[in-house]
Order: C-alpha cells, then sequence, then structure tokens
C-alpha cells in the first residue's frame, strides 16, 4: 500500500459528503467503511434524500454516536441537490463524494490526500472496482501525476483514461475548486456538466493506481434500472455542456460536440439492449440518440451513414460494444 507521510501536525480537515436515498441494504457498510478511515480529521455529511425505507433511521442511529457525522434530513430533491446541500456546509479544505450504496478503502483519505498534497495538485482520482476481492488492489506503479496546459488537451486525456473521470465519487478535490460550481439540480448525467466546470481550474491531476473504491451496481438505481424517461435527461446536460464550452472555451466548441456525441453512443448501448427486450421507451430513446449523432456528425462534417437508419445504427452500437469490451479486457490484464 502506497504509505502517508502527512505529519499530524499538517492534517487538514477531509469533508466526505454522502448523498442517501432509499439504500437500507447497504447504508451501514458504506459507513462503516468511512468512519473507520485510517485517516482521522474527517467530517462525514449525510444527506437523507427524502428515503422512504430505513436510511433515515440507519443514518440518524449512526450520527449519534461520533461527533464528527453531521445528519441532514430533507425532502426528496434528487442527488444534485443533496451534493450541494453537502458543499454548502462542508468545512473541510478537502472534499470527497461517496456514493451511499459503494464502500471505500480505509486508507483511501490518506493515499489521496498524500498524493494531492506531495504531487502539489487539487485534485486526485484512484481507480474503482466493482469485484470487492479487488478493493485495495495496487499496481507497482502506484501513483503519477496527469499534466496538460491546454484545458481540452487535460480533459481528453482524463475523459480516455482509467481513472472512471466523469463520475464525482473516487476522486478528491481542494474546496476551492468547487467555488461558483455546483451540480445541477433535476437532472441525471449531472457529473458530465460539473467534470468541465471542475477541470478548468486544474492543469494537473495526482493519478493512483489502487482500487481504492467499490463501486456497487444495484439493479433499481437510476443509471443502472431499465430506461425510463428520466433518461432523456442527456439531452439536457448535452446542452449544458455546449453551452459552456461555448461561454468559456468558444475555440474548442467542437470537442463538446465529440464528447457527446461519444457519450451518447455508450448510452446508446444500453438503450438497444432495452429496445431488444421489447421496451418501448428504449426504443423511442434509442432513435433520440441516433438523430442527436446525426446532428454531431453534421456539425462536426462527418459522415452520418451510420446515424440515418436505426438498423444500421444498432449494427455500428454492437461493434462499439464489443470494441469497448475488448479494451477493458486487454486493460486489465495488461496493468
Amino acid at each position: 500500500m502506497y504509505t502517508s507521510s502527512i505529519q499530524k501536525k499538517d492534517e487538514p480537515l477531509v469533508s466526505i459528503i454522502v448523498p442517501i436515498y432509499n439504500v437500507e441494504k447497504y447504508l451501514s457498510e458504506c459507513i462503516d467503511s468511512i468512519i473507520n478511515q485510517t485517516y482521522k480529521n474527517i467530517e462525514v455529511i449525510l444527506i437523507n434524500d427524502g428515503s422512504t425505507d430505513q436510511s433515515f433511521e440507519i443514518a440518524n442511529r449512526v450520527s449519534k454516536q461520533y461527533k464528527n457525522i453531521v445528519l441532514i434530513n430533507q425532502s426528496n430533491k434528487g442527488l444534485s441537490a443533496a451534493r450541494n446541500v453537502g458543499l454548502e456546509i462542508a468545512k473541510g479544505e478537502w472534499l470527497v463524494f461517496v456514493d451511499s450504496d459503494d464502500l471505500i478503502s480505509l486508507d483511501f483519505v490518506s493515499v489521496m490526500l498524500n498524493a494531492n498534497i506531495e504531487n502539489n495538485t487539487k485534485l486526485c482520482a484512484a481507480q474503482m472496482t466493482r469485484d470487492l476481492k479487488l478493493l485495495d488492489y495496487c499496481n507497482k506503479n502506484t501513483v503519477h501525476v496527469m499534466e496538460e496546459d491546454n484545458y481540452i488537451e487535460l480533459v481528453d486525456k482524463f475523459y480516455k483514461s482509467k481513472y472512471t473521470p466523469i463520475g464525482a465519487w473516487g476522486k478528491m478535490y481542494h474546496k476551492t475548486l468547487f467555488n461558483s460550481v455546483r451540480y445541477p439540480i433535476g437532472i441525471i448525467y449531472e457529473d458530465g456538466v460539473t467534470f468541465f466546470e471542475v477541470m478548468s481550474k486544474v492543469n494537473k491531476i495526482s493519478l493512483i493506481d489502487i482500487n481504492l473504491y467499490y463501486y456497487r451496481i444495484v439493479s433499481n438505481s437510476i443509471l443502472h434500472a431499465d430506461i425510463s424517461q428520466k433518461n432523456f435527461d442527456i439531452f439536457k446536460k448535452n446542452q449544458l455542456i455546449e453551452s459552456w464550452i461555448r461561454q468559456k472555451y468558444p475555440d474548442d466548441i467542437n470537442y463538446a460536440y465529440k464528447f457527446n456525441k461519444n457519450y451518447n453512443n455508450r448510452t446508446a448501448i444500453e438503450a438497444l439492449r432495452g429496445t431488444i427486450k421489447g421496451k418501448k421507451i428504449a426504443r423511442s430513446f434509442l432513435i433520440s440518440l441516433k438523430e442527436d449523432n446525426k446532428k454531431y456528425s453534421l456539425l462536426l462534417k462527418q459522415s452520418s451513414f451510420v446515424y440515418n437508419n436505426l438498423f444500421i445504427y444498432s449494427i455500428y452500437l454492437c461493434a462499439y460494444s464489443a470494441h469497448l469490451y475488448s479494451r477493458k479486457f486487454i486493460r486489465k490484464f495488461t496493468q
């Protein structure tokens, strides 16, 4: 394990923000992984976002046992709103987001904070695993720094990396990265927008080749449930990204088109699975993604052939899915 060289007198406060919604089955395990961190100067902010199961009761019981746990109880406003509440009240110099059905390594804070301090970075990202047995698995090349002076080049390099760049979780942020930045309320895929804003405030990132975050696949979670009307929020997300890039980096607007097009294709794979199962809303979503990417192809002056017909697009997605899987397989056995 990558050990910490932080001196006790220099230990800054780290705020860990945990939005909670109907996760009674996993919440105690999640909180245990946080409260038992080897790095002790932490503040744990639990935001119960209108849970209808026993999640609030679990969080309330635990919060009474530890002085460093802050519990907020609110009506259901969504993940973004819950995270924003945490950002508003966080006292820490450093910020961490944990989804309430996930786990973090007991060394998560220590390792991430040490990397940020030693490398003079304000953002650190670790690898995640979906296999609990591989939590804390360590690659021999433990820590390195990704650095680019050009904003788009750093965004693109990080986006294409193995460190799950889009998600809020699995990272440690300096609090200043969220000055004037909040998660967009009322949509899913909210991480995609905030990703661009946060990345505009850094020119280098510490990267940890240790599985410090366990990402649990839960069938009824927003992004892993069957396709619903909420998934159409991806088009709002695309518009927000385009608007932000057009305002801040107008010469790089084509990158926003490419990014959204790629994100649409990845999302369309799941929509295709739903379509094959006979789900009408999944088919409607797939058609909308196809049309959106046809638009982006025209804006980028690229061929729109695969987007002209749903059958051809479906064949393309099958090939694209196989490509992504093979790349992940190769990466797994070559790292």
